[in-house]
């Protein structure tokens, strides 16, 4: 009988184990995923209910174990720990490259990176299980930590330069000065948006159309899609008859200025 009482003690004890790692892991690591954002919300109620459902198997069929054979909850318990280091072994390794990446400042929100597979962008944020980069187009890009710590980046000195071409369509060219102001007036417009002070040149003429190529120094993707606004709102003003437009950006984002 005194032995049955210890081996329920016993039970019980591992029983409250079971239950304040589940609540560790659920209440604190998945909430902290969930308030960073780094798992959605909904995958996060997945996750606690396969948890749950996982944890309560793991507490009866040790609380059966201690009752049958107490010599077995130790082999039972290293069993668990075996399975948990395998499923979680990539978990803690990104984990341990966040932390790393986080106390050496290898890399900061709203740097402009370049990595050594062609990957660019601009740092969004730093996960436990991944760097978030805006891409050039705004596309968004997760690299896992480990690929992050483990690779060269390259990250630029100065601004890089975003190229906008703005092509006129005339029906007879024939004042190109007055065009080559209007396209200053447009620079002049947007260059607050820029770090660098942009430039511009003609690329080509025809007999009824200008290509302009303007490049400015950005450090943050949100300035290209301003720039570009601003642009054909700025075109739109100054020519409302006579002459159309069209702005496109082109992927020159590639060395520095």
């Amino acid at each position: 009988m005194e032995v049955m009482m210890e081996n329920l003690l016993i039970g019980v004890i591992y029983f409250i184990g079971v239950i304040t790692l589940y609540y560790l892991i659920s209440s604190k690591l998945l909430g902290e995923l969930r308030s960073k954002k780094v798992i959605p919300h909904g995958t996060t109620h997945e996750l606690e209910v396969m948890l749950k459902w996982l944890f309560i198997g793991l507490g009866i069929f040790g609380l059966v174990v201690v009752l049958i054979n107490i010599d077995m909850l130790a082999l039972l318990l290293i069993t668990i720990l075996v399975i948990f280091s395998l499923i979680s072994k990539d978990i803690i390794e990104s984990a341990m490259y966040y932390h790393f990446l986080v106390v050496t400042k290898a890399i900061s929100h709203g740097e402009y990176v370049i990595m050594t597979r062609g990957i660019r962008g601009w740092i969004r944020r730093l996960t436990p299980l991944y760097v978030e980069l805006s891409g050039e187009q705004g596309e968004i890009i997760r690299i896992p930590n480990k690929l992050v710590a483990s690779e060269p980046i390259r990250i630029p000195a100065k601004a890089l330069p975003l190229t906008i071409v703005i092509k006129l369509y005339l029906e007879k060219l024939d004042d190109i000065e007055s065009l080559n102001k209007a396209v200053q007036e447009v620079v002049n417009f947007t260059k607050r948006h820029a770090i660098v002070p942009p430039r511009f040149r003609i690329r080509t003429i025809t007999t009824n159309s200008v290509e302009y190529e303007i490049t400015y120094g950005i450090s943050n993707p949100e300035s290209s899609n301003i720039i570009i606004k601003k642009v054909a709102q700025r075109l739109q003003q100054l020519f409302k008859e006579g002459v159309k437009f069209e702005v496109k950006r082109e992927h020159s984002i590639i060395n520095k200025l």
